[in-house]
């Protein structure tokens, strides 16, 4: 019999988060760990060389024209939209046998919503390393205060 499936998603840049490297090493000793995220930065050389880590790649051009515009509530919405379908796609369609996904929050929006969903349909469990408020972060970019209070309510 295989080895479970589990994966690790990061919300942004793989290789500018060793927190959640660390976690995809320490899974990858006993489950298969698919890694997601935006495959930008190098990762660890431990992580290339893992047999038991694959890394799943979210980068998008899209996301990344919208950045380059530097209206950031443009930039906000368009990679809300994106990441949340690209995130359905991956954990609907692309990772099937899921055990878990372990996601760090923050950021929250959409992962947290998108996840919840896709464990409902797929049946997985969603572990959340929870070191702080999303809203609390978004609140040092956007001044808007209904974008904070919708923030802070989801």
């Amino acid at each position: 019999m295989g080895r479970e499936k589990v994966a690790v998603l990061v919300f942004g840049d793989v290789g500018r988060s060793p927190r959640m490297q660390n976690h995809a090493l320490l899974l990858a000793d006993y489950y298969d760990v698919s890694l997601v995220g935006d495959n930008e930065s190098k990762v660890y050389p431990e992580i290339q060389e893992n047999k038991n880590i694959n890394i799943v790649d979210l980068s998008s051009k899209t996301i990344s024209i919208a950045k380059k515009t530097n209206i950031f509530v443009f930039y906000l919405l368009v990679r809300i939209i994106v990441q949340t379908f690209l995130l359905l796609w991956t954990f609907l369609a692309r990772l099937r046998g899921l055990k878990f996904v372990v996601v760090q929050n923050p950021p929250s929006i959409p992962v947290l919503a998108v996840l919840w969903f896709a464990s409902l349909l797929k049946r997985f469990e969603v572990v959340v390393d929870f070191h702080n408020y999303g809203h609390t972060i978004l609140a040092l970019k956007v001044k808007s205060t209904p974008i904070l209070k919708i923030a802070e309510k989801y």
